[in-house]
């Protein structure tokens, strides 16, 4: 997060607890968009009042959770609040999908293609140690992992046929 901080809005901006902040966003935010799959299959069985609760209680529990940490923990308080909603949010949408529909929208590989992607994070973070962070560098960094992942995928086998015939 620091370096495209950095590059977006200035060297100003650059502190630990914002990049801290961005970091907890993106957890929380990742765990809300693979939601949006059972969120849409609630939705389509016409259980809205179900979402409408679920966006409530996960507004309720920001607001007593902002409450609390904003005052000792400032900016990290507010993201961590609003990350720890988004997971509770998240959990009560695939709890729901499935009491419902009996649907999980995960397949095992999925979790396999979670963990290759651990790979080309840390060589990327490795990398960033002896990089200066520029626009060009965090888009060539950006290229090759993108290209590290696609083929750790393919070697892998993290894809099945209608995967493969997707691609």
């Amino acid at each position: 997060p620091g370096a495209i901080i950095n590059i977006l809005f200035g060297k100003d901006y650059v502190l630990n607890s914002v990049e801290n902040s961005v970091r907890l966003l993106s957890i929380g935010i990742f765990f809300y968009s693979i939601s949006t799959i059972s969120e849409n299959l609630l939705s389509m069985i016409g259980k809205s009042k179900k979402i409408l609760f679920n966006l409530l209680i996960s507004t309720i529990i920001n607001i007593i959770l902002n409450i609390l940490l904003i005052p000792r923990y400032g900016l990290i308080g507010a993201a961590f609040a609003t990350m720890s909603s988004y997971i509770f949010w998240s959990i009560l949408s695939f709890i729901q999908a499935d009491y419902y529909l009996s649907i999980v929208p995960f397949r095992k590989k999925m979790i396999t293609i979670l963990f290759v992607a651990i790979i080309p994070t840390i060589l990327l973070l490795y990398i960033k140690q002896f990089i200066i962070m520029t626009k060009f560098t965090l888009i060539i960094q950006g290229i090759c992992f993108i290209l590290l992942y696609f083929f750790l995928i393919l070697f892998t086998n993290c894809l099945d046929k209608n995967d493969l015939m997707i691609l």
